[in-house]
């Protein structure tokens, strides 16, 4: 791992370690060895927005409100922490669990911290 990998990747875990939300995944823990870092994440086993999208033909309007509140909640306690997660997609939207409605956002490896105004 090169020092702007490594430069990536600390900054990531710095970022979510601060944070705390119940549509955020949650970072219990990192394992460093020379050559890798070993982020544990909460398990979101529920697939991902995107593939939900692809499988059903049409998501109704109370499902889709739901998400999108969920959305909204999640980058505004971001916006609130002063972070940008910068890749916000259906992929980037996981659900813990086959069945669950409750969002989950992921991947904060473009994330940045900024200064307000």
């Amino acid at each position: 791992m090169d020092s702007y990998e490594k430069t990536m990747v600390m900054s990531e875990i710095e970022l979510m370690k601060v944070l705390d939300h119940p549509n955020i995944v949650t970072f219990y823990e990192v394992y460093e060895e020379k050559s890798a870092y070993y982020i544990v994440l909460e398990l979101c086993q529920g697939g991902d927005l995107f593939d939900l999208m692809q499988s059903k033909n049409k998501l109704g309007e109370a499902e889709i409100k739901t998400y999108i509140w969920q959305m909204l909640l999640a980058v505004n306690y971001l916006h609130n922490k002063s972070i940008a997660h910068l890749d916000l997609k259906p992929e980037n939207f996981m659900f813990p669990s086959k069945g669950s409605r409750n969002l989950k956002v992921i991947d904060f490896g473009l994330a940045k911290a900024f200064i307000p105004n």
